[in-house]
Formats: structure tokens, sequence, C-alpha cells
């Protein structure tokens, strides 16, 4: 009789996981917890905040595109059109900073004639944001950042935002788009021309490295990443725990003048990379005919380990995790199966909802 009801109880319990995975959408939310309590208790849903005071767009207001590392305002064609945000921009700007002072100087480089290249502190390209928004005529300005641009604009604000408040340029929206906020092991790594990086990029493929990169980051210092893994600075400032994130902080606040600016953070996160092996050999079941029974059970087995991962966090975009993205005080979003890069180029849904945000729809 005892063997019978924990019978029950465990087939209940299975019922319930295959009725649960099969109605809750994976990409709503964190964690397994986060959409239990979505689903069950409506009243604790967390509204998205904005400012007291609603914004309006306007002749005066513009819209700054940063790219991140080792990149160019090109990773942002898609986004470089006033008419996608329905003329709520008076203009859309996609910035470079990036220049080795002997070919052409890019469109919009803000860093008048002094080359930006690999090896410049973070911190003067800050600086260097904000001498080029000062002499451009600038008024009200919105930010959307991919990767390490989102450090950039973190660093022009909290260190310059009263600088611009008294030059009449007032920031309202800045959203970041798969930026390290908190530093990434892996974005060192994967970038790295270091002899181990073919051992390193599979300790990443498999999310070995993301699990235990707190643990290591507190093993190596900064000329073990520089001399021996031959990082560029730029990629050992933004390594984890890396003491230039307080640098980045207003009275520790990670997230300064929240009641003027709206924080908005994006992570990718592709559910670790083998679970494609597990849905190719899913495919493979078909192909072979195995019966209902035995597709259905490796279908569930596959749910309930992409369940377990979410819940533990492990997601990444291949670069950086949602966790290591994430700003206190922000409002953060995650997007399930985005890569560090398809980021930049989400579903129409998805680049809906940022257009939303920024131009104050939601």
């Amino acid at each position: 009789m005892k063997k019978s009801k924990k019978s029950l109880i465990f087939i209940s319990f299975i019922c319930i996981s295959c009725i649960f995975l099969t109605i809750t959408p994976i990409n709503r939310n964190n964690s397994i917890l986060d959409q239990i309590l979505y689903w069950a208790v409506p009243s604790i849903r967390t509204p998205i905040h904005r400012p007291i005071s609603p914004k309006n767009g306007g002749s005066n207001k513009s819209l700054i595109l940063v790219h991140g590392h080792d990149a160019s305002s090109g990773v942002f064609d898609r986004w470089n059109d006033s008419n996608i945000y329905a003329n709520y921009y008076n203009k859309v700007v996609a910035i470079n900073y990036y220049w080795d002072g002997s070919s052409p100087k890019p469109k919009n480089y803000i860093g008048n004639d002094t080359p930006i290249t690999l090896e410049t502190d973070i911190s003067n390209i800050s600086y260097g944001l904000f001498i080029y928004l000062n002499s451009s005529n600038f008024t009200d300005v919105d930010f959307l950042c991919h990767s390490m641009g989102g450090i950039v604009v973190r660093g022009l604000i909290c260190n310059y935002y009263q600088n611009l408040n008294n030059s009449g340029i007032n920031i309202d929206d800045v959203i970041t788009m798969g930026t390290p906020n908190q530093g990434s092991l892996a974005v060192a790594f994967r970038k790295g021309s270091h002899p181990f990086q073919g051992l390193l990029n599979w300790l990443v493929y498999f999310r070995i490295l993301l699990i235990i990169e707190d643990t290591i980051a507190s093993l190596l210092i900064s000329h073990v990443y520089h001399h021996i893994l031959d990082l560029n600075y730029q990629l050992i400032q933004i390594r984890k725990n890396s003491p230039f994130f307080e640098t980045l902080k207003v009275a520790g606040d990670e997230t300064p003048y929240d009641a003027n600016i709206t924080w908005t953070t994006i992570a990718g996160r592709l559910l670790f990379d083998y679970i494609a092996y597990f849905q190719h050999m899913e495919a493979e079941f078909t192909i072979f005919e195995y019966d209902d029974w035995e597709r259905g059970k490796n279908i569930l087995y596959l749910n309930l380990l992409q369940q377990l991962f979410l819940w533990m966090d492990l997601g990444t975009d291949g670069l950086v995790a949602p966790r290591s993205a994430k700003l206190k005080g922000a409002q953060n979003f995650v997007w399930d199966y985005e890569s560090h890069g398809s980021l930049l180029t989400p579903s129409s849904s998805r680049k809906n909802f940022v257009v939303d945000l920024l131009t104050d729809k939601i």
C-alpha cells in the first residue's frame, strides 16, 4: 500500500511537471522559482520601473548607439534609423571610439585627433564621449549600448553626469545589451591570443568556466592576465572581480541618478550549447522510429534538464552570463536563445520591445 502511494505521488509530480513545462514560457523570467511565482502570485509581478515624470520625444531628443569591444558603429546598422522609432528622435547617432591614427578617421569618432586602441583605458573612452556630447549640441539623450559600450556609458554617467547637466544635457534612458556589468572571465578568455585558447574555449563552450569563474578570478592576478594570457588592457579591466568596476559606482550605487535615468539591462542566454545536441538526438529518435513513450521520455528529460540549468542560472550568451549583465536597481531582462552577437539582430517582437522602452510606450 505504501509503495503504491509513493508511486502515485511520483506519477502526480511528473504530470504536474509536464503541464508546468508546457504552459510556462521559458524566456519569461530568470529561474523556475520566478516562473512559479509569476503564475501563482500575480500580485508580486514586478512592474517595469519608469521615473515619476513622463518623458517625451521631440526636436531635441537624440539616441546614441554605443558599440562594444573591438567593434564599430556598423554593428548597429539595424538600429541606426530614426524611422524605427517613429520619429521619436530628432537624430540617431552611432558613435565610433576606435581609430589607429593612420587610417581614415571613422564617422562620429569621439576621440578628436587622439587615437583610441584596445590598450586605451576605458575611462579615457568615457571622457572622450563626454567631450563629444558637449561639442555636438546634444540636449536630451538616450543610450543603447552593446557589450563594453555599456561600460563606457556607465563610466560617463558616474564621472561626468553633473557636468553634463550643467551643460544642459539630460540623460533619460540607458539600455545595455550583453554588457558584462559584473565582469566576465569568458570575455577575456574567448578573446585572448594565449596558447591555452583552445582549452579555455572548450571550458566556456561547456559552461564549466562560467560555473567556477569566481574562484579562478580570485586566483589570477593582473600580471598573469596581461603577460601569460596575453590580454589587451580593456579585457583586463572588464575581467571578473576587476577593481575597475568600483569606479562605475556612485557611493556604491550601480545605477546612480535613477530618479532621472531609467536603467535597463538585457542579457542573452543560449541555455548551454549542448542543448542543441540533445535536440539533435531528439530528432534522431524520429528517424529511427523510437516509440512515442521513448521519445516523450527523452523530451521530458530535456525539458527538466533545461529548467535545472535555468534555475542554476548557468545560461550565457557565449561571452556574458545573465548574472554578470545585471545591475542592482535596474530593470533586468533575459532573452533566451540569443547569443552575444544576435542580441543586435533579435526578432521583430524583441526589437519592438526595446523601441517601446526607449520611446516610453511601456
